[in-house]
């Protein structure tokens, strides 16, 4: 459960996966209103004059210049942020552009513009005015305004944000609270006081206690992003067996090296050895979920 957990957590902190659920959402919230529009008959008379269209051209314009100014401002916007955010990792290092690609802010910008964009061409494409048929989606139009409106003010948000994102007080003050929480992630329970050597065997004879040692060797090169404790606890435990891991998450790892050892009184089978190779998860880049490491500043 836990490295399903692991893979979520990887997923939603990657920069498409918000906007695409934004979007994916927007499109079936068009589909809904297109369908309302069909069977709902809007009166464009009293205070319905000043909300719903009743021309198919200025309906045309509107969702027009809708959708080209949403994907423009979006375009125009984040160019202009992550020229700054370039600037100021010169400064801060390299890791402040990471933390801007996973902060949810910027993510729900992106996917709101987007999803604005792709919501007014549905629309667009379902205006009908011809003789033998006449369709004009009033209401999907008042959604387009509306959303129109809440994007401005997202923008808003969204300058301000970054404006005090880039700020030296606040990286610091967002990489503490990462840590932290990090840290509490990685170490929920507190340790208590620890057992005198003296009570203790020595390491080198609980392992030359085991008849058998097997290597597990690295699948390939990257860094340790993750390991499964539980699992890996849990199947020496049943083995009555002893894991020595030679590395930890945030290490860089060569292809085929040694990066753990088990020792048991059985010889392993290449099921089991496959086993204790897929509990380790090794990729191109270090993340914050086991590897404190990753969030400190880089310069400091």
């Amino acid at each position: 459960m836990k490295k399903l957990n692991f893979f979520w957590n990887q997923l939603t902190s990657t920069f498409w996966f918000v906007p695409s659920l934004i979007i994916v959402g927007t499109i079936a919230i068009a589909i809904i209103s297109i369908y309302i529009d069909g069977i709902v008959e809007i009166s464009h008379r009293g205070i319905g004059r000043y909300l719903f269209i009743d021309s198919a051209d200025s309906a045309r314009s509107i969702l027009t210049t809708i959708s080209g100014a949403m994907i423009g401002v979006a375009g125009t916007v984040f160019s202009i942020t992550l020229v700054a955010l370039t600037l100021a990792s010169s400064q801060f290092g390299p890791r402040l552009i990471k933390n801007f690609m996973y902060d949810r802010l910027n993510q729900v910008v992106l996917g709101s513009y987007v999803a604005t964009y792709i919501y007014c061409l549905i629309v667009l494409n379902t205006i009908k005015e011809n003789g033998d048929m006449d369709f004009l989606p009033s209401i999907s139009i008042l959604l387009s305004l509306f959303a129109s409106l809440s994007n401005i003010i997202l923008l808003i948000v969204f300058i301000h944000h970054i404006a005090t994102t880039i700020q030296a007080d606040k990286v610091i003050s967002d990489i503490s609270e990462s840590l932290n929480k990090n840290l509490n992630v990685l170490f929920p329970e507190k340790i208590g006081e620890e057992h005198g050597e003296d009570h203790e065997p020595k390491e080198q004879e609980i392992k030359e206690s085991y008849s058998n040692k097997t290597k597990i060797k690295a699948p390939k090169s990257g860094y340790l992003q993750y390991i499964n404790n539980d699992s890996l606890l849990q199947k020496v435990n049943d083995m009555s067996g002893l894991i020595e891991l030679h590395y930890r998450p945030g290490d860089y790892i060569v292809f085929s090296v040694e990066a753990a050892t088990i020792f048991t009184n059985k010889e392993l089978s290449d099921e089991q050895i496959n086993f204790f190779t897929n509990q380790i998860i090794i990729s191109e880049t270090r993340n914050k979920y086991q590897d404190a490491g990753a969030l400190h500043p880089p310069n400091g």
